[in-house]
């Protein structure tokens, strides 16, 4: 999961500077993450527990969790991103407030509260613009309709499932269809992946 994802990042060029030539992290402000996760989803599914550490068996699962879980981890619904945006427990973008759980939610307070191009956070100047983040990172057609960010956090547990399920897939067609595909697929038989 770990490889294939850096090695999208190398070849597309974002992770440039994060990663080195072996696609190993030179740059530990920086982390893997899943954009939509598992156990908050799970935590508010009836039958499944309300925590990780009570879980239950997945054979009591209702149907679409036991989907789900097989196929969040996919390179479609996983990137590299700042410590601060994603994995800090302190960051500005913390899971207190629950944003970065929730691709919609984090996508909503960066569009509110991040200035691009501006000195405030070096990440978010490696792009021109808020468009320019959201095409690199391709999610335009996973979570973005008419320009507005499309709200798939809301609703019960099955609703989001089925929501983000189809943006990973929106966002897996895009990343196939883009000139990262080929040397993607090359970088990922060369690594054994």
């Amino acid at each position: 999961k770990v490889a294939k994802t850096k090695g999208f990042y190398i070849v597309q060029q974002v992770g440039k500077v994060l990663l080195d030539a072996n696609g190993n992290i030179v740059d530990w402000e920086f982390a893997g993450d899943t954009m939509n996760s598992f156990d908050t989803i799970a935590n508010r599914t009836p039958g499944a527990g309300k925590m990780r550490a009570e879980r239950t068996p997945k054979s009591g699962w209702p149907y679409f969790l036991q989907i789900y879980e097989r196929r969040y981890h996919c390179l479609a619904n996983f990137w590299i991103l700042p410590m601060e945006t994603g994995r800090s427990f302190n960051g500005e973008f913390n899971k207190a407030r629950r944003a970065s759980d929730y691709m919609d939610r984090y996508l909503t307070v960066l569009h509110e509260e991040v200035k691009f191009n501006g000195k405030e956070r070096a990440y978010h100047n490696r792009f021109v613009n808020w468009n320019d983040f959201l095409d690199r990172h391709f999610l335009r057609s996973g979570y973005i309709d008419n320009d507005n960010i499309m709200s798939i956090s809301r609703g019960t547990a099955e609703e989001f499932i089925k929501d983000a399920i189809k943006a990973m897939e929106e966002r897996a067609r895009d990343i196939t269809e883009s000139e990262y595909a080929k040397p993607l697929w090359e970088f990922l038989i060369e690594m054994d992946c």
